[in-house]
């Protein structure tokens, strides 16, 4: 399957994006999209960053965090563009990479987000592209901790939670 449009479609086949508001945290998520079909395209997402936590005892530490997803949008009104309907799977890891309190305590958790969104997709006649989705996922999510005392403690947690993507980048 070419991802060369036809000489009489000018639509981009491919939009590689950026996730500017989790740079705050900071975690570097990219996007990149391919579009398989005129209204169909699908995302392959990962992220890696870390992220700043206050534990009780009024510690503050950095733990590890990755990401991996996919997207699998339709686009019913232009080829690879403006109106988005889709679905995202989001597999989520944090570390702390070992122990990091006073008690020596270290811990993971990981978690699966699942979800419908609507949005849309705004390609430039330059190709700058900007991407804003909305909708809901169900999100599973398990914790294990451990300290050097051979003390072990886990938790678990399902819920529904806002899907929200925010995106900037460039379509070609």
């Amino acid at each position: 399957m070419p991802l060369k449009p036809p000489a009489s479609d000018s639509a981009e086949v491919v939009s590689l994006t950026l996730s500017p508001l989790l740079l705050i945290l900071p975690i570097v998520q990219l996007t990149g999209e391919v579009r398989v079909t005129p209204h169909l395209g699908i995302s392959l997402i990962a992220g890696y960053g870390s992220l700043s936590v206050d534990n009780p005892d009024s510690e503050s530490f950095k733990v590890s965090a990755y990401e991996i997803g996919t997207r699998v949008v339709g686009y019913p009104l232009k080829k690879f563009k403006s109106l988005q309907l889709g679905a995202q799977l989001m597999y989520l890891k944090v570390d702390t990479g070992g122990p990091v309190t006073s008690s020596n305590v270290s811990g993971t958790a990981a978690g699966v987000a699942f979800g419908p969104f609507a949005g849309y997709k705004l390609i430039t006649q330059a190709g700058f592209t900007f991407v804003a989705n909305l909708g809901f996922q169900y999100l599973a999510a398990q914790a294990q901790a451990q300290d050097n005392a051979g003390n072990s403690s886990s938790a678990s947690d399902n819920r529904f939670l806002p899907l929200l993507n925010l995106e900037i980048g460039w379509s070609f």
